[in-house]
């Protein structure tokens, strides 16, 4: 069944080449959707909500695939704000990913250039989601589990979003994942590790987030993710606060789990 036409603008830091992005903005586009890409040219991971130096930059539009594309070399938050402010598109929902890699923990949330494009939008009054994955580049099947999961996804976030008086979705999706929950952000923070050379160049090593967060006691993002789960983290945006939500006991728990558990199928052989 094709979801109700409605206006989206699809965005990460991998670049506007990734191939889940773009498996995300077509399949959205092949059931209904007005898809703006608006993506950086290159790879800006790491670049949280920055929006770099708009002095001198460039933006290329296009179309290709019954896609509309807006482009540069600038944060995904930046090419967001150009989407929505300049070119004047008005989306019903900002979708960032899927982006190659998790996205956990207070750490990634503030770190994250996927979560960042998500969040100019919020701040802007805008619902958005924030999708991650446990995929890689080049990993098709992984790729297209992640957005047999993600579409349902974007189609219930506003029921989601306008319930709890969130704004913005963060999911982060294991492969063959178990079901839904909704966690807050783990709080440990990673330390980086790796050397500089007698000539100065730096290496840093990646952190593996199963290992940082696996050994955590209460069900945050990360710890579920470990375990199989999709964490689900909410977030209140306004006046200039970031809120992220809990389960208090007002029912916003059972509604995301419940709704978000009875629209995705589960790979073949699992329960959710």
């Amino acid at each position: 069944m094709a979801l109700p036409m409605a206006r989206a603008i699809v965005t990460n830091d991998d670049g506007v080449h990734s191939r889940s992005l773009r498996a995300l903005a077509q399949s959205l586009a092949s059931l209904g959707w007005e898809v703006v890409v608006a993506a950086p040219l290159g790879n800006w991971s790491g670049y949280s909500k920055s929006i770099g130096r708009f002095r001198g930059s460039k933006v290329y539009r296009f179309e290709s695939g019954g896609l509309k594309y807006l482009t540069g070399d600038m944060p995904p938050a930046a090419l967001v704000g150009v989407a929505i402010d300049i070119a004047g598109f008005e989306p019903d929902i900002v979708v960032s990913g899927i982006n190659y890699g998790p996205n956990l923990g207070v750490y990634d949330f503030f770190s994250s250039g996927t979560i960042g494009g998500a969040l100019e939008a919020a701040l802007k009054g805008f619902n958005s989601v924030s999708l991650s994955s446990a995929c890689r580049d080049g990993d098709s099947s992984c790729i297209m589990e992640a957005v047999a999961v993600s579409l349902p996804v974007v189609e219930a976030a506003g029921e989601i979003l306008n319930y709890s008086g969130a704004s913005l979705m963060v999911l982060n999706i294991p492969r063959s994942p178990r079901g839904f929950r909704l966690a807050r952000p783990c709080g440990r923070i990673p330390r980086f590790s790796g050397g500089i050379g007698d000539e100065g160049s730096l290496h840093v090593e990646k952190f593996d987030h199963s290992r940082l967060f696996s050994g955590e006691s209460s069900p945050c993002d990360g710890r579920l993710f470990s375990m199989g789960y999709i964490p689900v983290s909410l977030y209140r945006i306004n006046s200039g606060w970031v809120q992220p939500l809990e389960d208090s006991g007002d029912g916003v728990a059972k509604l995301v789990e419940d709704l978000l558990n009875s629209k995705v199928s589960p790979p073949a052989g699992q329960q959710f």
